[in-house]
């Protein structure tokens, strides 16, 4: 289950640079689709680039979130948590979303200024939708906000040593429990679920 989920405060360039993120949602007692919030469908040709699958996680996770630079955060949550890039959304002049499924240069389309506004990722049990702001949007101040998912322990262990060679910052570290903040605000709980272990 996920919290809605909030920024962080921006820093210089770099890897490990935090980016800028808000909750596009309110907090509500049920899961939000985040799909149905932004009235966008995935179309039949998605996803864009399956990611390759080795970790075993689980549970559900749906929320959306505005970020300052989206193919970073596109880039973070597609090799982190291996999630199936879906999708990419163009604004249209009458509000509505162009959707497209084609390949996308981020250096190009950044140097030019018309680059996806909205990208959705995936995973089973998962829906992400990164919209993008753009880097001279004031967002508001950090809030809390957290995800929690169960991992077998293979995963687990795996998930922790990325994190911590990346420098994140460790909220709880324990081994029944692993908690770091990523780049772009959001809490996320790891906790070991052998049940989900589907290698030998």
């Amino acid at each position: 289950m996920v919290r809605p989920v909030s920024q962080d405060v921006q820093e210089p360039e770099s890897e490990k640079t935090a980016e800028m993120a808000t909750s596009v949602t309110q907090p509500a007692q049920a899961p939000v689709d985040p799909l149905a919030e932004f009235g966008i469908t995935i179309p039949s040709s998605a996803p864009i680039m399956p990611a390759e699958r080795t970790l075993d996680i689980g549970g559900t996770v749906s929320f959306g979130l505005d970020v300052a630079r989206i193919d970073r955060a596109e880039r973070f949550y597609h090799e982190l948590f291996e999630m199936d890039i879906v999708c990419r959304a163009w604004r249209q002049d009458d509000g509505s979303w162009s959707v497209s499924t084609e390949p996308v240069d981020w250096p190009a389309v950044l140097i030019h200024g018309y680059y996806p506004e909205l990208v959705v990722l995936q995973r089973p049990g998962w829906t992400l939708v990164l919209h993008g702001m753009g880097r001279g949007q004031v967002l508001k101040s950090p809030k809390v906000g957290d995800a929690e998912a169960p991992a077998s322990l293979e995963s687990f262990r795996k998930l922790r040593a990325k994190i911590l060679i990346r420098a994140y910052t460790v909220v709880e570290d324990r081994p029944d429990r692993f908690a770091f903040r990523d780049p772009f605000a959001v809490v996320w709980t790891l906790v070991p679920d052998e049940s989900l272990s589907t290698r030998s």
